[in-house]
């Protein structure tokens, strides 16, 4: 059964658009099978290569969410709305917007965040049929990665001489959707038995607390 990856609703195989929402419909064909679609890995490869372009280049937002509203089958109106939410989005968690992955239903809008010594990855989805030019904050995900922290050679040693008292790093924490603790990253050390929670400043210095 095929779908419309617009408003999920069912379409025949090859229909130039669907009847319900008026999306335009993509087929891919090849000579041995009627309908063709690309291989997971081969799409991924591809998401993976437009991404890292959309990093290096130095488009504006509005710019690069011109280049990919036309694969996003919204009404001008609509897209108005949701340009001022990339916007929104853009001040509230100081982020910058990326691109938008338009092979999914809801597509995926992905923002970027760079910090000190993390980066922070926000994938946003908008529902069109239930608020239309807004992201679903229920749908909001942060990925924080933390390369930059690991690389540092005080940080280094602060795990080197946990580990020779006994304790594993466990994790970093951070979270950037409170405006008074954006900026504070925790790491967390165990012995397996025991936690050990420890502040990091922006001088890489811990405080034990707790």
């Amino acid at each position: 059964m095929q779908t419309c990856p617009n408003c999920g609703s069912i379409v025949m195989r090859g229909d130039p658009y669907c009847t319900h929402c008026g999306a335009t419909l993509r087929w891919y064909f090849n000579e041995e099978e009627e309908d063709y679609e690309p291989p997971e890995e081969d799409k991924k490869s591809k998401l993976h290569e437009i991404f890292n372009i959309m990093m290096e280049t130095d488009m504006t937002t509005d710019k690069r969410f011109d280049l990919f509203s036309k694969y996003i089958f919204m009404t001008d109106y609509l897209l108005d709305e949701i340009r001022q939410s990339i916007h929104d989005e853009e001040k509230m968690y100081k982020c910058k917007f990326i691109m938008i992955h338009t092979a999914t239903y809801p597509q995926v809008y992905i923002f970027f965040r760079e910090d000190k010594y993390r980066d922070v990855l926000i994938f946003n989805r908008c529902y069109i049929e239930y608020s239309p030019g807004q992201f679903d904050p229920e749908e909001r995900e942060f990925h924080y990665i933390y390369t930059k922290l690991y690389n540092e050679e005080k940080f280094q040693r602060k795990v080197d001489e946990m580990e020779k008292e006994g304790f594993y790093l466990k994790d970093i924490y951070s979270n950037i959707t409170y405006p008074r603790f954006e900026n504070d990253l925790t790491a967390s050390f165990s012995d397996g038995e025991n936690d050990m929670l420890f502040d990091i400043d922006d001088e890489l210095n811990f405080r034990r607390i707790s």
